[in-house]
């Protein structure tokens, strides 16, 4: 999570086709409340060996759909693992 102009970001990248593809993702954390943190995406791009491109939908046009939560099941200092709204269970690696 990034304290950036005070507001609290979380940044994630997934890795895909051995690194040659990556999906860098942005959110918003909107409230954290116990185990919980509820969130809206802000912005998304592919990296496609240094050539960037826009994910294919701006997060603002999706309204609710860019929102979410994701609860956290274990956490120490350098892994979280989370489940998320839509069930999905997230294994998230600080670096």
């Amino acid at each position: 999570v990034n304290d950036a102009m005070s507001k609290k970001c979380v940044d994630q990248t997934v890795s895909l086709a051995q690194g040659k593809v990556t999906l860098k993702l942005s959110a918003i954390a909107e409230k954290c409340e116990g185990d919980r943190i509820d969130f809206r995406f802000d912005e998304a791009f592919f990296d496609f060996n240094g050539f960037r491109v826009p994910y294919p939908v701006p997060f603002r046009l999706l309204g609710d759909e860019a929102r979410g939560w994701l609860d956290t099941t274990y956490l120490s200092d350098n892994l979280r693992i989370s489940k998320g709204n839509k069930g999905t269970t997230f294994v998230l690696k600080r670096r």
